[in-house]
């Protein structure tokens, strides 16, 4: 196995956490915006 091999096998784990953490600031994000609309109807 050559060290391209290695790193390919090891890439795409790595990219699945950075996803992951995309999504739960995205989501985080969302929950936000959705918070801060209801504050403003509220309010």
């Amino acid at each position: 196995m050559t060290g391209t091999d290695r790193r390919a096998i090891n890439f795409p784990p790595l990219l699945s956490v950075f996803d992951k953490l995309i999504d739960r600031s995205t989501n985080i994000h969302k929950l936000f915006m959705y918070v801060t609309d209801r504050r403003v109807c509220v309010a």
